[in-house]
């Protein structure tokens, strides 16, 4: 399906401008790359809460977009290191701009748009086509619009199914008709394939995955696929919507977990997923609005979307991975989101030409990418760059913490062309050779500190009263120190610690740069990546 193609390369250019008015606007393949684990322990810091706001997509259809609620009231976890609390639901309210390279403009665009009222559809228990039930290499189907043979269940009918029981080399395939709407419930299944996905859909309009209360659901794929058109252990063409409150855990031996060629949409539930490849994939928007995710990437991301990738909430705990995610424009306008990576930890990139230098680090001619932040905690934890936007950064919102890398040829911070700060707090550690900080025309303060430290050293900032703004022990060498925050104010001095070394730092002219052994910068330490700032 390719009705999503033209809207959200529309919605692309306009996401970028989300702050200040600042616009720019089957068969899988298994793949291997270096990865890390680790577990950022002590990793607390103090921030002054904040509000959350976020951005948009319009979908074409008859249905009603449902609000998603402002507050839900509930409190980001402290497990990962007491990074404190925040409000999961973004409000995209008074975002409107045209985009450069367009020929429309997007006006007032709202986040909301993209769900849909069916999306949050999880009752079936009055309204069943069929129910499919698994035993062992065979199976029943109870109902009408599906049928077994051979090996497989093939549903070609729009309807609501109920799948549970035990399959073995059974795989389920929807061929509906391309305006069907298809409701499937795992109802506590276990599906083994040993040839490639256990779940396919040839054609549909949407297919609604409900997970149901109190279940878990099992999906294993085949470490080999014979069919090279499947490329994960679910492979979708057509919208995917999960919701439900049961659990999925999946095991992907073959590539990705989950692949929708079209639109992703996770309105809730708790996954459990470890993957040769990629967790989540579309070739279109992925958007999350809650749930519960533990993913595990082998040899790729968490999340990947070619187009745009939306958090509005949600617990995600992304601990193994070469990238946590990617796509040419991130919105994260809400949740708790943990990220482990051997390379970056969320890289705003797309692009028409794939290259690599001689150590394996990927890049994209000709490619453009956004990181816009409204809202949500994230902690990022990355060997390679911890926030990298081929394009700009913006943060108006949201509690950001970067563990970048030790070595000087990354950055905990990367971008081209500015990191735009009107709002929420900023604390990234990590190497000096590579260092930037949030732009000059940013509305925010910043610190910014350069010397040597080490893994286990406690970062703390404060005030002349000993007002504590920050608090965060570092879990890999260092060699510098970014911390912007809406309450730090100009021409007032700070004591930034590290380890048992102590130094003040006046804030002037929006920052003021310094460090034991190091050098002095303005906000920004470079202008772009490779290219040294002149701060005379």
């Amino acid at each position: 399906m390719t009705k999503g193609s033209m809207r959200y390369k529309i919605l692309a250019a306009a996401l970028c401008a989300a702050m200040a008015g600042t616009v720019t606007a089957g068969c899988g393949t298994s793949s291997s790359a270096e990865s890390t684990e680790t577990v950022a322990e002590s990793a607390s810091i103090v921030w002054d809460e904040t509000e959350d706001s976020g951005t948009e997509d319009d979908e074409s259809s008859d249905e009603e977009s449902r609000d998603v609620p402002e507050d839900s009231g509930d409190e980001a976890s402290d497990g990962h290191g007491g990074m404190g609390s925040m409000t999961p639901w973004g409000s995209t309210d008074g975002i409107s701009s045209s985009s450069e390279g367009t020929s429309e403009v997007i006006t007032s665009a709202e986040l909301t748009d993209y769900i849909k009222d069916s999306d949050y559809d999880t009752d079936w228990s009055e309204d069943v086509t069929a129910e499919i039930t698994g035993s062992g290499s065979s199976c029943t189907v109870d109902g009408s619009g599906a049928v077994y043979a051979d090996g497989c269940v093939t549903i070609s009918e729009e309807g609501t199914y109920v799948l549970s029981g035990d399959y073995e080399d059974i795989k389920i395939k929807v061929e509906a008709g391309e305006e069907d709407h298809v409701h499937l419930v795992f109802n506590g299944l276990t599906m083994t394939e040993s040839d490639g996905a256990v779940l396919t859909v040839s054609q549909a309009d949407k297919v609604v995955i409900t997970l149901a209360d109190g279940t878990v659901n099992t999906l294993t794929d085949g470490k080999t696929y014979s069919d090279e058109n499947e490329k994960g252990a679910i492979d979708c063409h057509a919208d995917l919507v999960f919701n439900g409150t049961g659990t999925l855990v999946m095991t992907a031996n073959g590539g990705d977990a989950v692949k929708s060629h079209d639109d992703l949409r996770i309105i809730s539930g708790t996954f459990e997923i470890t993957a040769e490849d990629e967790a989540f994939v579309s070739d279109a928007a992925l958007v999350v609005v809650d749930g519960s995710f533990t993913l595990s990437s082998e040899g790729g991301k968490g999340f990947k979307a070619d187009e745009v990738l939306v958090f509005f909430g949600g617990q995600v705990d992304i601990t193994k991975s070469v990238e946590g995610m990617e796509s040419p424009n991130i919105v994260i306008a809400g949740g708790d989101l943990n990220i482990v990576s051997s390379d970056d930890g969320i890289n705003a990139a797309g692009g028409n030409a794939d290259t690599s230098d001689a150590e394996g680090h990927g890049f994209m001619e000709t490619s453009t990418g956004y990181l816009t932040i409204t809202g949500g905690t994230i902690y990022v934890n990355a060997q390679g760059d911890g926030l990298d936007a081929n394009t700009s950064i913006a943060q108006s919102g949201g509690t950001v913490i970067v563990d970048g890398p030790s070595s000087d040829g990354n950055g905990a911070i990367d971008y081209a062309s500015s990191y735009n700060m009107t709002g929420g707090s900023l604390l990234a550690v990590g190497s000096s050779g590579m260092l930037q900080s949030i732009s000059s025309e940013s509305t925010e303060k910043a610190i910014v500190w350069t010397g040597t430290g080490s893994a286990g050293d406690k970062i703390t900032i404060q005030d002349a009263s000993g007002k504590t703004f920050a608090e965060y022990t570092a879990q890999k060498a260092f060699g510098s120190v970014v911390f912007a925050d809406e309450s730090l104010a100009e021409d007032v001095t700070y004591t930034i610690t590290v380890g048992d070394k102590t130094e003040e730092i006046t804030v002037s002219d929006g920052t003021y740069a310094t460090g034991m052994g190091g050098g002095m910068g303005g906000h920004g330490m470079h202008d772009g990546p490779g290219r040294q700032a002149d701060n005379n």
